[in-house]
C-alpha cells in the first residue's frame, strides 16, 4: 500500500492534521492485515508492506485490501482532518520470498520489486490492482469483483475500486 499525493499533503495541511491522518491510516492497514492471520513487514509512514502465508492467502490479500479501501473511503467522508482525504494505491501479487529482518534486502526481492512495480505502474489512485498470480486463486464471489484489464507492459491485471451508482 502506498499513501498517494504525500509531499501534497504535507505542504497543505498542518503536521498534526497529518500525523493524526496517516496514523489513522496506519491502524486501518494493522488491523485489516493482522484480522485476515497476515503479517506487516515493513510501515515507511506513507506506506507499507505484508504478508500472507496462511490458507488462501490470495483471498486474504484481496479481503484486506478491499477493507482497507472501504475503511478509508468512510474516514475520508466522516473524519479525515487532511483537505482532500487520503488517497491510497494497493497491490497484490503472489510469490515466494524468505522472511528476513534487512528492510534492504526484502525490498530487493524479486516478489517485493514486482508487487511495488504494479502498484507504481500499474495501479490508479484509491483502487487495488492485483496480478494474475493473486486472481486465479482467489475465491469466485471475490475474483468477479475485480475487473480485467490490460496494462502497458501487456499483461492482465485485475483492478477493484469503489464504483458508485446514481
Amino acid at each position: 500500500i502506498d499513501i498517494v499525493g504525500n509531499t501534497k499533503m504535507v505542504r497543505n495541511n498542518s503536521q498534526g492534521c497529518v500525523e493524526s491522518a496517516y496514523e489513522i491510516m496506519r491502524n486501518i492497514f494493522i488491523t485489516a492485515v493482522e484480522s485476515r492471520n497476515g503479517r506487516v513487514w515493513s510501515w515507511d509512514g506513507d506506506g507499507g508492506l505484508a504478508a500472507f502465508c496462511f490458507g488462501n492467502m490470495n483471498e486474504s490479500a484481496a479481503l484486506c485490501a478491499i477493507e482497507i479501501l472501504h475503511e478509508l473511503f468512510i474516514f475520508n467522508h466522516t473524519s479525515c482532518p487532511v483537505d482532500g482525504g487520503v488517497k491510497v494505491r494497493i497491490a497484490a501479487h503472489s510469490g515466494t520470498f524468505d522472511y528476513t529482518d534487512d528492510n534492504e534486502e526484502t525490498l530487493n526481492s524479486d516478489t517485493v520489486k514486482v508487487v511495488s512495480t504494479i502498484e507504481h505502474k500499474h495501479t490508479k489512485t484509491n483502487s487495488i490492482t492485483v496480478s494474475h498470480a493473486v486472481k486465479v486463486l482467489m475465491e469466485p464471489l471475490t475474483a468477479k469483483q475485480f475487473l480485467e484489464f490490460e496494462s502497458s507492459d501487456k499483461r492482465k491485471y485485475y483492478e477493484y475500486s469503489i464504483r458508485l451508482s446514481a
